[in-house]
């Protein structure tokens, strides 16, 4: 875990943030890279996915020990915590979208729907949206945990989306 802290300077007449950054610890026990990163603030915590197909909480504070949530056969692209339906949604990298129940794990819902890897999973307007390696874009039902329709934006991989909330576009 890091700490960092930053702090406004000038050099050579131009204004610049220094970055100033310090190792508070370090969490063990994911066996591969980790690829999503989300904050559980209700309980204090983060959660993590990664390419062991682990999904683990950690304490924001204290103590180095995680609990491992769940697993899967593949590894984890992406991840979107929906913490007040206790479920998160995971990406893979065979383009399976993941419904991880958190109070049952073992229900886990897999769909395969991408062709290639999940890069992003984000909840917008009511929905779950999913970037696939294949260049599609995924309107989910949230509820029913269903695709409703996918769009082609690209001939390569979608990797990342934003939301212009004032001009109501993805």
């Amino acid at each position: 875990m890091w700490t960092a802290f930053f702090r406004n300077e000038s050099f050579l007449n131009r204004a610049i943030t220094i970055v100033q950054v310090t190792k508070q610890g370090q969490l063990t026990g994911h066996r591969s890279g980790i690829y999503a990163l989300q904050e559980r603030p209700t309980k204090h915590t983060f959660i993590s996915g990664a390419g062991d197909g682990w999904v683990a909480e950690w304490p924001l504070a204290g103590t180095t020990d995680g609990n491992l949530l769940a697993r899967i056969e593949t590894q984890i692209f992406s991840m979107l915590l929906l913490e007040n339906e206790q479920v998160v949604v995971l990406g893979n990298m065979e383009g399976g979208v993941h419904w991880v129940d958190l109070e049952h794990p073992e229900d886990t819902l897999n769909i395969a729907h991408h062709q290639g890897g999940v890069f992003g999973v984000e909840q917008l307007n009511g929905f779950i949206w999913t970037l696939g390696g294949d260049g599609l874009l995924t309107r989910w039902d949230l509820k029913d945990r269903k695709s409703l329709d996918s769009q082609q934006i690209s001939s390569l991989a979608l990797r990342c989306m934003a939301y212009c909330a004032s001009r109501n576009e993805l």
